[in-house]
């Protein structure tokens, strides 16, 4: 159902405002009104859906983003903290390794 801009639903509440309206006519008005209405919870509702199920998945999204984000770092510098391995350089080595030339 097309909405009515807001002129139109002035003019609508103006005419029921108008003592010399017949019935009929007070009658169509109002039922015109409650369909506007109930277009509008309709549509509301349907737009409430949609932006729910879009935010859930959008942090879905975000933290699937961020867990990539940790496993990219875990690997590329050695953890989340952002530090990189520290390397041994020292190595115990036997006096028998050293006089092979190890």
């Amino acid at each position: 159902m097309a909405f009515k801009t807001r002129e139109e639903m002035q003019e609508l509440l103006n005419e029921l405002t108008s003592q010399e309206l017949a019935e009929t006519r007070r009658v169509e008005i109002i039922t015109e009104i409650g369909q506007q209405h109930a277009s509008g919870l309709s549509e509301y509702e349907e737009t409430q859906a949609t932006l729910e199920t879009t935010q859930a998945s959008l942090g879905d999204s975000r933290d699937a983003m961020a867990k990539m984000y940790n496993q990219i770092n875990a690997s590329a510098f050695g953890g989340a903290t952002g530090k990189e391995p520290e390397t041994t350089i020292q190595e115990t080595i036997t006096l028998d390794d050293l006089l092979e030339g190890k």
